[in-house]
């Protein structure tokens, strides 16, 4: 983040020093022919520039060339290397971290050091901006350095004072909704908001992902319990005086800020206070080993990070407040899209979400180890493998034979799995959450397993009468704090044929191929796997063109009228290429082991996969799009730029 603080507060020195409408942002070396040496160019802003490239963008075409995705912005920039107008293209590609060719302008054309930096040091991930075929997030990038300009020639005063006074106006505008910048994407304000004052505004493009962390954080009630609960409040994570005392402090930039940004302020200051003994605090949790975090802590930090974060595919809740709020949730998607370790995730994520609104074992939630870690998931976590023998005598009640103390033989009966799980529930006597996972819930007779839990998780717990069970006459009551999560290969059932009983009383969550779970797995195995710096770094090199074509090669499964999205190949599929890579040599022949690493990888799991999804289809038919799709996860270099995501 620091590279790109530097390339923001750069580019408004250079806005405040402009002479004669060009701002000389960026050195760079260009050989002059006539005296065959290097002299010295500048990247040019200027206000001409700017409205050419917002006008070109913005119309779909620039001198001539279709303006229409990643890749023709990518290709102009290549055929146009030094010029201003492609720099400052590039330059916007490397604020939305989307930069995937082998030459980066900030390290061929910078002058200072600090700009010397790598693809992933952009302001935010360039999926929460960056959609199919679209150019727009370069267009409000643009626009928005354009308003910069324009702002920056008429500020007075002393430098500091202009630079802090653009930003605190840049600011303004943004949060505006009836201002300039109104109709700039949500992520691109937030990349500027906190450009503008990173003391006040956090590091996160996507609105979605602010707001689950001021959920999991904030105990919030609605209007009518906040009086009657008021004292209860207090004792949360963030209480009252929290909020007088911050929302003070905050001063203008609070008072300005959009809610979520308030809210997001307040809690790094509780946490910060919780970290580090600023407050005079005399309680134990003011000393910062307590807690394992520094005052720069991000919320990406592990144990901050479980808490709240999740990938799916909604766009108001996340997962963990779905489950909240339904209290039983089915994850569903193609084998390898990862349901079962997320299912983990999420009762996990569950449990520290009760702890923080509760303000209980907080050390342990921020800085957690494996250790504790197992121990809460072993109290109140229980995980149960469905299988086509599991019936509703081993799950509910059933009878069972018993020899006596004469020898005789007699039939009684006995609690199921479910009911001595309720049990424990019981006898604990608090709302602590318990999660019950049952892994391919498919895999078995639903209707006839679950019995009379349908009709228990109807009427929880004081919401109706008890429900008793066939066998054994057991009463059968679901407590309020019992969360059940299940998980559902896709391929093996259609969800238009699920018995209605089960569908209604379950939040449905489709978990399909996703590039950033692949690219967090595949960084997190190079991380803890026995592979030396230099294959790492290869690996990483070759990441972004490598998602790319697994991402290709699942749009052409989705588009076969025989497979479609629920065939796709999940990206723990893809993420063997970590431990394969560690194994295979450096080829003597082409000398690239990551492509020898991915030959291996489809040949050992990605092929036979395809293999088994077209038995359907006709012998030569299965051979043409299995080569197909060969062509598209091994694409040949000599292709150049063809786009095989379009191959049929």
């Amino acid at each position: 983040m620091s590279a790109a603080k530097f390339l923001f507060d750069e580019f408004l020195k250079q806005c405040l020093l402009k002479k004669d409408g060009d701002i000389n942002f960026l050195k760079y070396k260009e050989k002059d022919k006539e005296k065959d040496k290097e002299k010295d160019k500048y990247i040019q802003f200027s206000i001409e520039t700017l409205n050419t490239l917002i006008k070109d963008i913005n119309g779909k075409k620039f001198k001539g060339t279709e303006l229409n995705s990643k890749n023709d912005v990518k290709k102009f920039i290549d055929e146009n290397q030094n010029k201003a107008e492609a720099a400052i293209l590039e330059y916007a590609m490397w604020f939305l971290d989307l930069i995937g060719a082998e030459r980066h302008f900030y390290r061929e054309y910078s002058y200072n050091p600090e700009v010397n930096c790598d693809k992933g040091t952009g302001i935010g991930s360039s999926r929460m901006v960056y959609s199919g075929t679209k150019t727009s997030p370069y267009l409000d990038v643009l626009r928005v350095w354009k308003k910069i300009n324009d702002i920056a020639q008429t500020i007075d005063g002393e430098e500091k004072a202009r630079l802090e006074t653009v930003k605190t106006k840049i600011i303004e505008l943004l949060n505006d909704p009836n201002g300039d910048l109104e109709n700039i994407q949500e992520p691109i304000k937030n990349a500027f908001r906190f450009l503008c004052a990173p003391d006040f505004y956090e590091p996160i493009f996507s609105s979605s992902q602010k707001n689950r962390i001021t959920d999991a954080f904030f105990k919030k009630k609605e209007k009518k319990e906040q009086k009657e609960e008021q004292k209860e409040e207090k004792k949360g994570f963030i209480t009252e005086e929290d909020i007088e005392t911050y929302s003070s402090e905050g001063g203008d930039k609070y008072k300005n800020a959009p809610d979520v940004d308030k809210e997001l302020y307040i809690i790094r200051k509780v946490l910060e206070r919780k970290t580090n003994n600023n407050g005079g605090e005399t309680e134990q949790n003011n000393d910062l080993r307590c807690y394992g975090l520094d005052k720069g802590f991000s919320f990406w930090d592990e144990g901050i990070v479980e808490i709240w974060n999740e990938h799916n595919n909604l766009k108001d809740m996340s997962e963990a407040q779905l489950l909240e709020y339904k209290k039983a949730i089915v994850l569903y998607g193609p084998p390898g899209t990862g349901k079962t370790h997320d299912a983990k995730d999420l009762a996990y994520k569950l449990i520290a979400r009760y702890y923080i609104k509760k303000n209980e074992n907080i050390k342990e939630i921020l800085n957690p180890t494996e250790e504790w870690k197992k121990r809460q998931m072993e109290k109140y976590v229980r995980r149960l493998q469905m299988h086509i023998n599991y019936s509703y005598d081993d799950f509910i009640a059933g009878t069972a034979l018993e020899t006596d103390e004469n020898g005789g033989v007699k039939s009684i009966v006995k609690k199921g799995f479910l009911l001595n799980f309720l049990d424990e529930i019981k006898a604990d006597k608090s709302d602590h959450p318990y999660i019950l996972i049952l892994d391919e819930i498919n895999r078995t007779d639903i209707s006839r397993v679950f019995g009379e839990l349908f009709s228990a998780m109807e009427y929880r717990e004081g919401s109706g009468e008890p429900v008793r069970t066939a066998i054994g006459n057991f009463e059968l009551v679901v407590p309020k704090n019992l969360y059940i999560i299940g998980t559902m290969n896709e391929i093996d059932f259609s969800l238009e044929h699920i018995d209605f009983a089960l569908r209604r009383r379950f939040v449905w969550v489709q978990k399909g191929f996703n590039e950033e779970s692949l690219q967090n797995i595949i960084l997190h195995k190079c991380s803890k796997g026995d592979i030396d710096n230099n294959a790492k770094q290869d690996i990483v090199n070759n990441l972004s063109d490598y998602i790319d074509c697994c991402k290709k090669l699942n749009d052409k499964i989705t588009k076969k009228d025989s497979l479609g999205e629920s065939y796709q190949i999940g990206h723990t599929f893809f993420a063997e290429i970590v431990p394969i890579y560690a194994q295979v040599t450096e080829s003597e022949e082409t000398g690239d082991r990551f492509k020898k690493a991915k030959n291996v990888l489809w040949q050992i799991s990605i092929k036979p996969t395809l293999d088994a999804y077209c038995g359907s289809m006709s012998k030569d038919g299965k051979k043409t799009f299995i080569e197909d799709c060969e062509k598209i996860f091994m694409p040949n270099p000599k292709d150049g730029a063809k786009d095989t995501s379009k191959a049929e």
